[in-house]
């Protein structure tokens, strides 16, 4: 995960020339296919499971991210619509943290 893996404490350390850390927004993927590619025609997830510890640790440390590349499926499955609603309503809903997409 995001956390376990090391790459929370590793963007944590980024910051501004004068060591703030204001401004600055991380950018992230996340598909809704099961390799996480976007290439795969079934989506399997609404990637809510992966964005809650994300919107909470963002939270806690004053931080936020862009989601600039999401989707799935090519267009011959209608199971990918629903997910990336749900996806998106939930990111709308944590715009304190997630400030795009």
């Amino acid at each position: 995960t995001f956390i376990s893996s090391g790459s929370a404490a590793a963007l944590d350390a980024i910051s501004n020339p004068d060591g703030s850390k204001t401004n600055l927004i991380f950018d992230i993927h996340q598909w809704l296919d099961k390799n996480n590619t976007g290439t795969d025609g079934n989506c399997v997830t609404n990637n809510i499971a992966v964005f809650e510890p994300l919107a909470q640790w963002l939270r806690c440390h004053g931080r936020q991210a862009f989601l600039s590349a999401t989707g799935g499926g090519n267009g011959r499955t209608s199971n990918c619509n629903p997910l990336l609603c749900e996806q998106m309503e939930y990111l709308l809903a944590n715009s304190d943290v997630f400030v795009g997409y």
